[in-house]
């Protein structure tokens, strides 16, 4: 049947797996830069937990370093205190003192000493103290919080106050503190402060009020110095500074999260233009191979059509050989049964003559009177030879064209039937007698049982005859006798047919081709090739069995038929099942 082309469709599935790829690939992109977004947010949120517990800690070390020191300075230097206390004028002991600071403090930015009660006794600001200052001090005699730490503005520079309480006995009777730049503090912000992001510290009594950042004091900030509601909403971490008043803040940069969503948004989006470049790329592969895959196949199914035709024609060419081939052997049939059967026929004439003769002669004898005893004695044994020697020979011609009348019927019509295959094989071997007569060799069929069987005895008998008639042609020396040995049993629900013969074999490079149609190598002597193939067809197709070579010998041939007792009602054509 001839095959339908179809048209070429330019929107093909490969177009809808480029754009379902392009849709999903757009889908996951989205999904992976939110991902990474929130990895992001969720790293920074660890880093800025991680570097303000740090940093707070490093400052509270520090401070916890200058409260050490100003305790252990005050202690050591307890007398000139309390000698000071006494005589606050005394110029000359309050600059040794200020020297002893200065030694002890490199980063002391001035002293103050003051009574219990916070009032202002001596200081190193040029008698100079804020209110600011004296709020704070007052604050500190008042409440005794030891881990107040005051930051004041001062025309030089911010700067924060250390206070304690000197004692002695447990008796209050000053209060001392140093004064330290915020260099120091803001050097530990800046240091502590990760990429993008800005520390600071603020009072936890005033929250709003900005004490130190990381690029240095208030005095940075300018009129800037609280912060403001929308200053507060991005905070992103906060700690309290343990031994202090002080809470550290971490703001990131503005904009930071917003503008690295924007950043992995535009990778996802050059990522997806080089996808889609490539994704473009292959499509018009793809189409290319589609339309060179379509043009092969347009002319795969041409030339599928044009095969099927020259197959077509090379089949029917194959049956009229096949059936040539059969028409052949039929004739070959006839011409040896003729040949054979004219000679019972001949002699049966010339007894039926030489009886004609003699009756001739004594019926002569009987009018003359001649007639004796023993002319009629021997007239009557005349009569007995030649009935005797006519019906042997009669019987013998009507046994050679009954068989052949059977194997001829058989062939020709491919009846379907039940009989008794031994006796059928025998009944082959006598049509094909005269073929074998002609030659040196002989022919023995060995059959152990009765193997009853239903099948077409036509396409046997074509079987045994092309098996014979290779064997004839090809397997023997013409000079030599051959033997030829065929072998019938039972064995389960097949019939087994063995077929040997002592020929000249087959050579171990054409045994694969044997049953190959057309295959000969005796093509020089008129070898068709069809004969093993006819033989392997009628096996395999038209009595649904098997056939292997079995004498791979370098000498010999030898073939195992396999065939059903009963033939599978597939293989029954309805018009020759209903004959049955």
């Amino acid at each position: 049947m001839k095959e339908q082309l179809q048209p070429y469709r330019s929107f093909s599935t490969s177009t809808l797996f480029v754009l379902f790829f392009l849709l999903i690939t757009a889908i996951l992109l989205v999904a992976i830069t939110e991902l990474r977004q929130r990895d992001f947010i969720a790293n920074q949120q660890r880093l800025m937990s991680a570097m303000t517990r740090s940093t707070g800690n490093e400052i509270s070390l520090l401070v916890e370093k200058y409260r050490n020191g100003v305790n252990l300075f005050a202690e050591d230097n307890a007398d000139l205190l309390l000698r000071l206390m006494d005589d606050p004028l005394d110029e000359e002991l309050f600059e040794q003192l200020r020297q002893r600071v200065r030694r002890h403090f490199p980063n002391s930015f001035g002293v103050t000493v003051a009574a219990p009660d916070g009032e202002v006794l001596l200081d190193d600001f040029d008698g100079i103290v804020g209110e600011i200052c004296v709020r704070d001090l007052q604050h500190f005699a008042t409440t005794r919080h030891s881990y107040d730490i005051f930051v004041h503005p001062h025309a030089e520079v911010y700067h924060f106050d250390m206070p304690i309480m000197l004692g002695l006995n447990g008796i209050d009777l000053a209060v001392f503190f140093v004064s330290f730049r915020l260099d120091e503090i803001a050097r530990l912000l800046l240091n502590g402060s990760p990429p993008n992001h800005e520390l600071m510290l603020v009072n936890s009594r005033d929250p709003d009020l900005i004490e130190v950042t990381n690029q240095g004091s208030r005095a940075v900030l300018g009129e800037h110095i609280r912060l403001d509601d929308e200053r507060k909403q991005a905070i992103g971490m906060q700690l309290p500074i343990d031994g202090t008043n002080w809470v550290l803040l971490d703001f990131p940069a503005p904009g930071l999260f917003v503008d690295h969503r924007l950043d992995l948004y535009r990778q996802s989006l050059l990522i997806y233009l080089l996808v889609l470049l490539g994704s473009i790329l292959a499509l018009r592969r793809l189409k290319r191979e589609e339309l060179y895959r379509w043009q092969a196949e347009q002319l795969l199914v041409q030339k599928n059509d044009d095969l099927t035709q020259s197959n077509l024609q090379i089949k029917q060419a194959q049956d009229r050989l096949i059936e040539t081939e059969k028409m052949a052997s039929l004739g070959g049939l006839v011409a040896g049964i003729s040949h054979e059967i004219n000679t019972p026929i001949g002699i049966a004439v010339t007894a039926i003559s030489t009886l004609s003769e003699h009756s001739r002669q004594t019926r002569r004898m009987l009018e003359a009177e001649k007639l004796k005893r023993s002319d009629f004695d021997q007239f009557l044994e005349t009569v007995d030879k030649a009935g005797n020697l006519t019906e042997s020979n009669l019987l013998r011609a009507s046994k050679l064209v009954q068989s052949f009348n059977q194997v001829a019927v058989d062939q020709s019509s491919e009846r379907f039937r039940r009989f008794e295959l031994c006796d059928y094989l025998t009944e082959v071997m006598i049509s094909l007698q005269p073929e074998i007569n002609q030659t040196r060799h002989n022919c023995h069929i060995d059959c152990r049982e009765q193997v009853e069987i239903e099948s077409y005895p036509g396409a046997i008998s074509q079987v045994i005859t092309n098996l014979v008639m290779n064997s004839l042609q090809h397997a023997f020396d013409p000079t030599s006798p051959g033997r030829i040995d065929i072998s019938a049993w039972r064995q389960q629900e097949m019939a087994i047919i063995e077929y040997r013969d002592d020929g000249r074999g087959i050579d171990e490079a054409h045994r694969a081709r044997i049953f190959e149609p057309f295959f000969t190598t005796a093509r020089n002597k008129g070898g068709s090739g069809l004969g093993l193939s006819i033989v392997y067809n009628i096996v395999t197709q038209v009595l649904g069995g098997t056939v292997e070579l079995t004498q791979p010998g370098e000498s010999g041939f030898g073939l195992r038929i396999e065939i059903p007792l009963v033939i599978a009602a597939d293989k029954i054509p309805p018009t020759k099942a209903e004959e049955t």
